[in-house]
């Protein structure tokens, strides 16, 4: 296991996992709950994409959101689960 991380995941995707010890304060800083209520980041793509779970539902599915304009109308749904995360960035479907 690891506490963060990031690297290529295949060819095209980029991916940053915070520390655990980094997610208050990084959602903090992005004012997360401010702007998207209920979502929790915890990665990026390296640029100006965020990845977080939606605390709001009970599966916890985890979305890509822009750093930049962060709101619930422009999160877009990636996986129902960590390891399908992966695989979907790793195959490069967006």
């Amino acid at each position: 296991m690891t506490n963060g991380g990031e690297g290529f995941i295949g060819e095209e995707e980029y991916l940053m996992l915070w520390s655990v010890e980094e997610l208050p304060s990084l959602n903090e800083a992005y004012e997360v709950q401010q702007y998207a209520p209920g979502l929790l980041l915890f990665g990026s793509s390296g640029g100006g994409e965020a990845y977080g779970f939606d605390t709001r539902k009970q599966c916890f599915e985890i979305v890509r959101v822009p750093f930049i304009g962060m709101t619930w109308d422009l999160a877009q749904p990636i996986a129902t689960s960590f390891d399908l995360f992966m695989r979907t960035l790793y195959s490069g479907s967006k």
